[in-house]
């Protein structure tokens, strides 16, 4: 997963970013004081809102060479983006030569464009609804005014580096090859009419081998993000109801390819614990390590079932103790593969194995969030060391055959 750092110059642009970043499956978090950010390994995307729109440029210059020593020295990002206004308000030409001085950039991608609320650039000048944007009532903007529309002139203003702007003919047609011809320092100016244009851009520029500060608004950043979209966090799915529906629904699961199945030998658990919990637990990694969605079932047929009450029958064991092996084995499989992997969520079916596994994660109980289904809950895990996990459980009887994958789909979804 590529990480990400991005520079916003005020509160609202930094979250906005946030939230196109987490949709694309970035766990991101929003921070005033980058010097303070304790545990950056615990994010994909670090966003730093520096509010230096409306400071004098020297101070917004200094702020941006403290902020930019700050990320060479405690992270790594591959992306670096710098969050402006589509409007052209702020500080833009002296924050970026603020980076680029202390970040080793060689190549400014510079695309302010938001096509999507109607901010375009043709021919280098930049537009609002057609109008060029110092037109408009952003010339008389009572603290940052929009005194030009040329983007050549906004980003050299207090920054003296190479740049041309690629027109729209050479992006539709001959990006690659004009990018390719480059040599750093430079910047490249984008015109843009479509999101489909700022997508080309940021699909040929992350191509080539050399660092690139990205400069734009929102539109080019969820064009970036989007084409670098984390992959969903699998889903753990347990079935320990032997209940016909619950058979029923783990078989539509496995059939429909919603997930891998993995079914349990209870007689061989039974026998011989540890070497079954480990044949479950090697399986189970395997497929999480691979991104699959697992789902672990104590039986796939009414005969698994029968099975198991012959066995315990021949060994003199009531059920009640059978059936309590059976929950907190799994109980420990669930624990050990959480300890493991990072999962969208879990989802449980069957009160044994649900109570069973909350108590081995160490977890005090649920946070109700919603309902999926009639009497199937959406919940959160409260305390231990998943606290804030999602997490759906179902009785054995309840739902419909897809109601498993219905509650997979939507674990992928939320964890994303």
């Amino acid at each position: 997963m590529q990480k990400a750092v991005i520079i916003a110059d005020d509160f609202t642009g930094a979250n906005d970013t946030g939230v196109q970043l987490r949709k694309c499956g970035f766990d991101t978090g929003v921070f005033i004081d980058p010097t303070r950010i304790e545990n950056p390994n615990r994010w994909d995307a670090i966003v730093i809102d520096t509010e230096s729109r409306s400071v004098p440029k020297e101070e917004a210059y200094n702020i941006l060479s403290d902020v930019s020593e700050t990320i060479k020295k405690n992270f790594k990002p591959s992306i670096v983006y710098k969050k402006i206004d589509s409007t052209l308000r702020g500080n833009i030409s002296a924050e970026i030569r603020a980076i680029c001085e202390h970040m080793d950039i060689d190549i400014v991608v510079f695309s302010p464009a938001y096509p999507q609320i109607g901010r375009t650039t043709v021919g280098g000048v930049h537009l609002l609804n057609g109008v060029p944007i110092n037109e408009t009532e952003l010339a008389n903007d009572p603290k940052n005014p929009v005194k030009t529309a040329v983007l050549k002139d906004v980003l050299t203003a207090d920054f003296d580096i190479p740049c041309d702007v690629v027109t729209l003919n050479d992006l539709r047609h001959n990006l690659r090859e004009k990018l390719e011809k480059i040599r750093p320092p430079y910047a490249a100016i984008f015109d843009v009419e479509t999101p489909e244009d700022l997508s080309m851009i940021t699909q040929v520029a992350a191509l080539l081998d050399k660092k690139i500060l990205w400069v734009g608004s929102a539109g080019l950043a969820n064009a970036l993000f989007e084409n670098c979209k984390k992959p969903q966090k699998p889903v753990l799915s347990v079935v320990g109801s032997v209940n016909s529906v619950s058979i029923e629904q783990y078989n539509y699961v496995v059939k429909n390819n919603k997930a891998s199945g993995i079914v349990m030998n209870a007689v061989n658990l039974l026998d011989n614990e540890k070497i079954e919990i480990n044949r479950i637990i090697n399986e189970a990694d395997r497929l999480l390590g691979m991104g699959m969605d697992v789902i672990i079932s104590t039986t796939s047929a009414r005969a698994d079932y029968e099975d198991i009450v012959k066995w315990a029958k021949n060994k003199n064991m009531n059920m009640s103790n059978v059936s309590k092996k059976i929950a907190d084995s799994l109980g420990t499989v669930v624990n050990n593969l959480m300890d493991k992997h990072r999962l969208s969520g879990l989802f449980i079916t069957g009160g044994d194995i649900a109570i069973s596994a909350i108590k081995a994660m160490r977890a005090d109980g649920s946070v109700v969030v919603d309902e999926l289904e009639t009497g199937i809950p959406v919940l959160k895990i409260l305390g231990g060391p998943y606290d804030g996990t999602n997490l759906i459980t179902k009785a054995g009887g309840f739902g419909k055959a897809d109601s498993i994958s219905h509650a997979i789909k939507y674990l992928k979804d939320v964890g994303m």
